[in-house]
């Protein structure tokens, strides 16, 4: 029942763009990641880097963090001379807002702050984000703004002396804000608060002690990235599922998408067929718990395979002279989703960059991150 729930709410949150734009790639393109904490953790986009790096093999895309622990839009600004994301990068995600609203403005207070309070920290809010829009923007450079997401002021399961109430609709307002920026300029504008906000209602819900922060704040690491992540392929240009194969008993092809059909012929009651694949599966585990409860798969990670006219009867499903499964010529007829069969070479080959992106290269990201921003710390301290 939690799965159907989630899936219903996730499909209802689809919607997330307030501009046409979509995001392209090149090969060579880095994508840099402006923010505060959120970003600097580095889960969201390191998941997004696993995702580039298997829908589109060989293309040579990176993702950057340029994230900040307890960043604004306004020290962004003022730092921006030498935290700024290299000239010559082409895409840019802005990620701002949960350390703008002033948490502390709401802290223990029964109601929300002062209209001059929140005019003040909203003024101050467009003024610094069309400022550092300002200081992004060139000829060539696609810019992407993301709302701020969700802040979790749900008393079920976090102690009242931390009420903050008010604060999560002042955020959704941050972001309204945000995107009319955004759509002003022409730019791609990604809704983060609206679908979080629902799913993470939906949850505790359904387990008063379950949400989608781990604090509040910061996403958790599995179910509140996820979602994150999964709202920012959105505008991607990029093929929204592995591929499609359907064959006929034969081995002709009735369609082909997302791989190449080199070789087919029939072979006593089976087949045997020959694909150049353009894609491996993002491989999914049970540690991507807000991936596995939505509809990941079949929106962005369908890996499908049917086949028609077999017998009737079971047959190995063999990939490189490995069996990965047994399915029925009813099954086949129906289609088999590949991507979630873990013993395929496919599903085997991406799983093994996992400890690579995950672990090395964002454990050096953040480490680099929290070296700078020490830095300047020092810096300021000295100057003050």
């Amino acid at each position: 029942m939690r799965i159907s729930i989630l899936l219903c709410l996730l499909t209802l949150g689809a919607t997330t763009l307030s501009a046409a734009d979509t995001v392209t790639f090149k090969p060579g393109d880095q994508v840099a990641f402006m923010g505060d904490s959120i970003t600097h953790g580095g889960n969201y986009h390191q998941k997004m880097q696993l995702f580039l790096t298997t829908r589109l093999p060989g293309q040579n895309l990176w993702t950057r963090n340029i994230g900040w622990s307890g960043h604004t839009a306004k020290g962004a600004v003022k730092e921006f001379s030498w935290n700024h994301p290299d000239p010559a990068t082409p895409i840019v995600f802005v990620h701002y807002g949960m350390n703008d609203v002033g948490r502390d403005d709401y802290k223990n207070r029964p109601t929300p702050p002062t209209d001059e309070q929140r005019a003040k920290r909203r003024g101050g809010y467009e003024a610094s984000l069309s400022k550092l829009l300002d200081l992004l923007a060139t000829p060539d450079r696609q810019l992407v703004i993301m709302s701020p997401t969700i802040f979790d002021d749900t008393m079920d399961r976090w102690d009242s002396a931390g009420e903050r109430p008010h604060l999560n609709a002042e955020l959704a307002r941050f972001g309204a804000m945000g995107r009319a920026i955004g759509t002003e300029r022409g730019l791609a504008c990604i809704d983060l608060h609206t679908p979080m906000d629902a799913l993470n209602t939906r949850v505790h819900a359904d387990n008063p002690t379950k949400g989608l922060t781990k604090d509040r704040v910061h996403p958790t690491d599995s179910a509140g990235s996820d979602i994150v992540f999964m709202t920012l392929l959105g505008p991607l240009a990029v093929p929204h599922q592995v591929y499609q194969v359907h064959l006929d008993a034969n081995g002709a092809a009735i369609s082909c998408t997302g791989a190449e059909l080199l070789a087919a012929e029939a072979q006593g009651t089976g087949l045997s067929f020959t694909l150049r694949e353009h894609a491996l599966p993002y491989p999914m585990t049970d540690k991507d718990r807000g991936l596995v409860m939505s509809d990941f798969t079949t929106r962005y990670n369908h890996q499908g395979l049917t086949l028609n006219g077999l017998a009737a009867g079971s047959y190995a499903l063999n990939i490189d002279d490995i069996t990965v499964g047994t399915y029925t010529a009813e099954q086949f007829a129906t289609g088999i989703e590949l991507s979630t069969v873990t013993t395929t070479p496919q599903f085997t080959q991406a799983l093994a960059l996992r400890p690579v992106i995950f672990g090395r290269k964002q454990q050096l990201e953040k480490i680099i991150r929290t070296l700078n921003s020490m830095r300047a710390n020092l810096i300021w301290a000295k100057l003050d």
